[in-house]
């Protein structure tokens, strides 16, 4: 054999041996989904339809609104805190601020972030944040792992509107509630 085939049956089996590694590794992972530990997210850009026998809560000073389960309380919490507005949500045996709306004067995401991180449990932290659209407006979505060793993640929602920063969150707590946190994500609409 000369030089010339002998170089050219190397260049043909390269290229067989690179294109059935790829074949193999594409029908591989055709079909798998990535692995995460995040809780399902509500479509924030949908219109959300209020599910039947779910009050509405609407507050014209603040310019918002959403819709809750009838079995949830809502209560005003303000006078216990440094906010403009605090709604505990309490769900049913769980306590009056299992879930929560805040309405805050900071002048940005990352300082009322920040603010309410540190204000939290000892111990907080992020352990991830993500770009979230609520209504329309973008802001952001961060999961706390609030120091305990349970797997469940705090999520809270952070969006500026009208120079004002509302976070909406929900305790690890309650994650069988997922699905109803969801659905107050999707109703919550800011008003005129």
């Amino acid at each position: 054999m000369n030089r010339k085939n002998v170089i050219t049956i190397l260049i043909v089996v390269v290229v067989v041996l690179a294109g059935t590694t790829i074949y193999f590794t594409m029908t591989k992972n055709a079909g798998q989904q990535p692995i995460t530990n995040q809780t399902t997210q509500p479509n924030s850009n949908a219109t959300a339809t209020i599910p039947t026998g779910w009050k509405v809560y609407q507050n014209k000073n603040f310019k918002f609104e959403f819709a809750y389960p009838q079995n949830w309380n809502i209560g005003d919490l303000t006078a216990t805190t440094n906010n403009l507005l605090t709604l505990g949500m309490g769900v049913p045996g769980l306590g009056d601020d299992t879930a929560w709306i805040n309405v805050v004067s900071e002048n940005g995401l990352a300082k009322a972030i920040d603010l309410h991180v540190q204000n939290y449990v000892e111990g907080t932290k992020i352990e991830k944040e993500q770009i979230f659209t609520l209504d329309g407006i973008e802001g952001k979505l961060i999961y706390l792992n609030i120091g305990g060793n349970s797997p469940d993640l705090d999520r809270w929602v952070f969006v500026k509107y009208d120079s004002k920063v509302y976070n909406i969150g929900i305790t690890y707590d309650v994650t069988p509630y997922d699905e109803e946190f969801n659905q107050i994500l999707s109703t919550f609409k800011f008003i005129k």
